[in-house]
């Protein structure tokens, strides 16, 4: 996306980016790992598909495509899905440990960003972390419909009873932020993290860390019953009090 698109005042078009994804659920952050390791020239671990379930991908396709609702069938197919997941990615490949990831592990794996790029490509990295106003664990509580409706949320947007409840390592991003970049980098954020951003950027306000930020694209989730959600509009005047690009979607 930042080959094809660009960034509305990217400056030194030469120069190579530093890319960093944060994928709070184990489940996901899998996935995001393997387009990362594809971005970085390996292949490291195959990618669980649909197609190893039988009859899964049509149902699926339906239900994404043509909006056809939740169902018994899919949900089992999920199921069955998730179990090859669970297994391959506890068992298999670099990334195996993702189930059991750490806050001193994702702070370790952090320290890349202070470490200049040693030649002209771009530096791709995955973190199996969520971020937030301080180094803290979330509960995250996982259901089959998850996978339908964009993965967890603390909207409470959710069908049944919880397969998993994972304990989330969450990483205060100002404090990496300010301690691993200068405000002459040129710092882009693109942020959907399903209904933390109140708190979030109220505390990279607070802390100074909008400082170091030159362009952002937020999703809003006001629209749902979440945490600071009344501080919406405070918090865009704040962003673009900082002379920051702001692009707001909901």
């Amino acid at each position: 996306m930042f080959e094809v698109m660009g960034v509305e005042r990217r400056a030194h078009k030469n120069t190579p980016w530093e890319i960093y994804a944060f994928e709070a659920c184990p489940l996901l952050a899998h996935q995001t790992q393997l387009v990362v390791d594809k971005l970085n020239g390996l292949s490291l671990d195959e990618p669980v598909s649909f197609k190893e379930v039988p009859r899964m991908h049509n149902h699926v396709l339906l239900a994404y495509e043509k909006n056809f609702p939740w169902s018994r069938r899919l949900g089992f197919y999920f199921e069955q899905f998730e179990k090859i997941l669970v297994r391959r990615i506890s068992t298999k490949g670099t990334y195996k440990n993702i189930l059991e990831s750490s806050i001193d592990k994702v702070r370790e794996q952090m320290l890349i960003a202070r470490a200049p790029i040693e030649d002209t490509r771009n530096r791709y990295m995955s973190f199996a972390a969520g971020v937030g106003p301080e180094d803290s664990f979330f509960e995250m509580k996982w259901h089959l419909s998850n996978y339908m409706n964009g993965g967890g949320n603390i909207c409470g947007i959710d069908y049944g009873t919880p397969r998993h409840v994972f304990q989330i390592p969450v990483i205060n991003l100002s404090n990496w932020i300010k301690n691993s970049f200068t405000k002459e980098d040129y710092i882009y954020v693109k942020m959907d993290i399903e209904g933390m951003e109140f708190s979030l950027v109220e505390t990279l306000y607070l802390s100074g860390a909008l400082d170091y930020i030159k362009e952002m694209d937020i999703e809003w989730h006001g629209r749902f019953d979440v945490p600071g959600r009344e501080k919406e509009e405070f918090l865009k005047k704040a962003i673009r009090s900082k002379n920051i690009i702001l692009r707001d979607h909901y």
